[in-house]
């Protein structure tokens, strides 16, 4: 290939290369070392150069000699003068780093324990093929610990540097580049350690205190604490936040209980940190009821429906003159006998079982020898109902003869389905639906307050924590 003349300073296409490539009036010596270096620029990948036509683009080599290309950078391509082929594989420049710029946030208050980030950022994007390592400092490792491993990478013009706060105290991080410094002032601060007691068991309309407290003593000028409800409309912060003074490790803060309901979480907030309690909102039930009902076992009814009673009352209550009572199916109105007259004694504050007398994980959710107060098998079972419109039926506690249910005392009644029918009610009424129909066996109805019933997919048969604190 015979000798050829640079393209002249002033010609356009030349002097966009030379712009790309950092290129001034003439290419620098190291472009000319008795090899030309072919560079390719392909729909403006590089730079932003494009070559006059879409798919291929320009070439050229050191000395700013050009040659039109078609193809990727990656395969070889001829010389558009003798035949000679650029072998494009081959040694390539090595783009200098653009000039740092940002280390960012540059104050950060973080607290003990918690990881964190900054970003660096530079000038421009890298476009050199190998990442460069990016090396922050800090100049308190056992305050702030810096994890390796941060690189710019092709085409980025940032990268982010993984941090952790390992205690109290201040450090700063700086990176230096080229000549070029930047530095962030960290403040690592307590953590918000526990949020006692939890959970906190409280009357609707009760209030009571929870206390914060932080790892360590609040700084100088003291910790604000967020706080906040995860349902405000139950349980009420008094305030939105709380303050831990200077020097102290922890703060009350009250909340109400608004309405029956939770458990709610209420959170601590501070400085990146978060613990929770989890309040229940309670409106207890002070008399002997019907807690937990299972009407509709996984396979045949018989022999597995339980009934869960409860005595919020302050004595013993001896079960010999109750007895248990449904609405045959969801057509009929009034109430059939299904147990004898019932055995044992519920004391105050105990949550029992009758009915079984079978107990099977897999048919009604009791455990295998599951301990009832009265096994019995109801006759006739407990109506499961139709999801139909105008539909609901019932299971009532009476006391009195199971012989004589007419004139025996209605104490308490779960009437379940889609629409009032006219079941009597524990207090004469004839117009309340208390909850609707389970919409899978082995669900059962569960009791949360004096008259709210919600349907239980988990049943938690001995256990009636919704009826008192």
């Amino acid at each position: 290939m015979g000798p050829r003349t640079a393209p002249p300073v002033g010609d356009p296409v030349a002097d966009e290369r030379r712009r790309c490539w950092g290129l001034t009036s003439a290419p620098p010596e190291r472009f000319d070392r008795g090899m030309r270096r072919v560079f390719i620029v392909t729909m403006g990948f590089v730079c932003g150069c494009a070559g006059p036509s879409g798919g291929g683009g320009r070439a050229f080599d050191g000395a700013g000699w050009e040659s039109d290309l078609a193809g990727p950078p990656d395969q070889r391509a001829a010389s558009p003068d003798a035949g000679e082929t650029a072998d494009l594989a081959g040694p390539d420049l090595v783009p200098s780093v653009p000039a740092l710029t940002d280390l960012a946030p540059a104050d950060v208050t973080i607290a003990e324990g918690a990881p964190f980030q900054v970003t660096v950022t530079f000038a421009g994007r890298y476009l050199g093929k190998q990442p460069v390592d990016v090396l922050l400092v800090s100049s308190d490792p056992a305050v702030v610990g810096v994890q390796g491993g941060a690189q710019l990478v092709f085409n980025a013009a940032s990268t982010t540097v993984s941090c952790a706060a390992l205690k109290t105290g201040e450090a700063t991080l700086s990176i230096a580049m080229d000549g070029v410094q930047r530095m962030a002032a960290v403040h690592v601060v307590p953590s918000v350690a526990s949020v006692a007691p939890s959970p906190l068991r409280l009357q609707v309309g009760a209030t009571a205190s929870l206390t914060i407290t932080l790892s360590a003593p609040a700084p100088m000028g003291g910790a604000t604490i967020a706080v906040a409800s995860a349902d405000g409309k139950r349980v009420a912060p008094a305030a939105p936040t709380a303050t831990v003074p200077a020097g102290s490790t922890s703060v009350t803060v009250d909340v109400t209980a608004v309405a029956q309901g939770g458990p709610v979480a209420v959170t601590a907030s501070w400085a990146s940190s978060m613990k929770t309690a989890q309040v229940l909102s309670i409106d207890p039930v002070a008399k002997l009821a019907l807690s937990e009902v299972l009407y509709d076992a996984s396979g045949t009814d018989e022999g597995f429906e339980w009934v869960e009673l409860w005595n919020g009352g302050n004595a013993p209550v001896d079960l010999s003159g109750y007895f248990l009572g449904a609405t045959a199916s969801s057509k009929n109105l009034t109430y059939t006998a299904t147990t004898p007259a019932l055995t044992g004694t519920l004391m105050p504050g105990e949550c029992r079982v009758v009915g079984g007398p079978m107990a099977d994980p897999a048919r009604n959710a009791l455990p295998a020898n599951f301990t009832f107060l009265d096994p019995l098998q109801f006759n006739p079972s407990l109506p499961n109902g139709e999801a139909v419109p105008n539909s609901s039926t019932a299971t009532g506690l009476f006391m009195g003869s199971p012989m004589n249910v007419a004139g025996a005392t209605l104490v308490d009644a779960v009437i379940y389905g889609v629409a009032s029918r006219g079941i009597a009610d524990e207090s004469g009424g004839t117009t309340r639906v208390d909850v609707g129909y389970v919409p899978f066996p082995k669900q059962t109805l569960e009791r949360v307050g004096p008259s709210a019933w919600r349907v239980q997919p988990v049943p938690t048969a001995g256990a009636c924590d919704w009826l008192h604190l």
